[in-house]
Formats: structure tokens, C-alpha cells, sequence
């Protein structure tokens, strides 16, 4: 996963942070116990499309609550050593403002607002015959995302937490859920022929 470089001008004092891109299990974490803090605001509240909109849906919920969730985001985040500024330097590469594509916490969110929504021709049949599966288990100790995807082997959990991004595993998961409509697709169409 690539780092991006952010710099900042502060009253006359440059200033430069490296930002280090969230892997997907964490993420998917994070996103998790964000929602579940937010609860309906999180469906409900305008402008929570990006990561501008659901850290201002965050700033609204107290601050003993939220701060764990607003400090993992931080942790990504630190200034950069003279020695890597020394080094960047050397190799000829400055970026002076931090591409979304790249990561951190704008570019892991900012795809929600940019995604297409799949479209599946029989998708109330599909879901009803997913729905209808009883004694189905929960992942106990892994998140939901995670476990189908290495359940599937799309990915590792090493993967999911060292190269992946969130957005990888989402669009992972797409292929996923179409591999399963095609699947259920085919089954129903020669149940239909019986």
C-alpha cells in the first residue's frame, strides 16, 4: 500500500505528514464500529458520502465516544522524519497534494460516492432465496467482508491486512456476489427446465 505525503504551510512553517493507507481489515473495522456509533445518523445524515461527511457525522456524537474511532484515523498519520524528507529529496519525488486514488482516510471513502450500484436482473428472487436459508452462522471473530472473502478464496487475512485497501475488498466482494448470482442463476434456470 503507497503512502501519500500531505504538506502543510502553518504561519510560515512548512510542514510535511505521510499518510499511511488503512488495509482492508481494518478498515472494515473501523467502518463497522463507525456505524454501529452513529447508528440511523449514519443512514440518515446528509453529506455522509465521503470522508469529510462522515467525520462531520462523527464530530456530532461525544467526544469520549467518538475519540477512539477519530484517533485510529490519526494513527495513520504522522510528520515526516528529516531523514525520509532527506531521502524523498534525493529520489527526485515531491508531491504537494495528496492524490485520493493513493489512500488515507479520503481516499478510502471517497469511492462510496463514485460507486455504480449492481444491477441484477432477478435480484428479488436472489435475495429472497438467500434470505430463506435458515441456521446460517456469524463470523465470531472476523468481520463479515473479511471472512467472505477469504471464505472465498479471493483473499488472505494476510492480504486483507497488509495489501488490500477497503475498496479492493469491496470490489472483491462485488465479483463475489456476482459469482453467486450466476451460480444461482444457472441452478434456477435448470430447475426451470425440469
Amino acid at each position: 500500500m503507497d503512502d501519500i505525503t500531505l504538506k502543510i504551510n502553518d504561519a510560515g512553517h512548512d510542514m510535511t505528514f505521510v499518510i499511511e493507507k488503512m488495509s482492508a481489515f481494518k478498515a472494515e473495522g473501523w467502518l463497522i464500529r463507525a456505524g454501529l456509533l452513529l447508528g440511523r445518523e449514519a443512514i440518515t445524515a446528509e453529506g455522509v458520502k465521503d470522508y469529510r461527511g462522515l467525520v462531520a457525522a462523527l464530530c456530532k456524537v461525544e467526544y469520549e465516544k467518538a475519540a477512539p474511532l477519530l484517533d485510529e484515523l490519526l494513527q495513520g498519520a504522522r510528520r515526516e522524519t528529516e531523514e525520509e524528507r532527506d531521502r524523498r529529496r534525493h529520489d527526485s519525488v515531491a508531491v504537494d497534494a495528496p492524490d485520493p486514488s493513493r489512500g488515507g482516510a479520503q481516499g478510502e471513502l471517497r469511492f462510496f460516492a463514485e460507486r455504480k450500484p449492481v444491477q441484477l436482473p432477478r435480484w428479488a428472487g436472489f435475495r429472497a432465496d438467500c434470505e430463506g436459508v435458515r441456521g446460517v452462522a456469524s463470523y465470531a471473530n472476523i468481520p463479515p467482508l473479511a471472512g467472505r472473502l477469504i471464505s472465498a478464496r479471493l483473499a488472505s487475512l494476510a492480504e486483507l491486512k497488509t495489501v488490500l485497501t477497503y475498496e479492493d475488498a469491496v470490489n472483491l466482494d462485488e465479483v463475489l456476489l456476482l459469482d453467486n448470482y450466476h451460480k444461482w442463476l444457472a441452478a434456477k434456470q435448470a430447475e426451470e427446465k425440469i
